[in-house]
């Protein structure tokens, strides 16, 4: 199913259990809202994140030349799920992208 993500309002979807997002997230404008969104739909998401390994100039550059909106740590990645209710019950990474599952507790 495609969506924009970043529309003010996203439409309520029914009838799944499991979000999926590879290669996404880092396009996302408020990934708070987003992950408020996705707890009122899903149980589960599992995801990749690009992790931003620090905030110097040309990092930033390198992420919004890839037209990649967000440039996030690991924490401040995670605290968007933590704060509407996820766990993150499995991680891993794979070529350089976090990979995670997170479960509504």
């Amino acid at each position: 199913m495609k969506r924009d993500l970043n529309v003010p309002t996203l439409p309520q979807l029914f009838g799944h259990d499991v979000g999926l997002f590879c290669g996404i997230l880092e396009y996302v404008h408020d990934l708070g809202r987003l992950a408020a969104f996705l707890a009122q739909n899903f149980r589960s998401v599992v995801c990749s994140y690009a992790v931003s390994v620090g905030s110097s100039c040309e990092e930033i550059a390198r992420r919004r030349y890839s037209g990649w909106f967000n440039a996030l740590s690991e924490v401040e990645f995670s605290d968007p799920f933590r704060s509407v209710g996820f766990r993150l019950t499995q991680d891993g990474e794979w070529a350089g992208q976090m990979l995670s599952r997170w479960d509504r507790m």
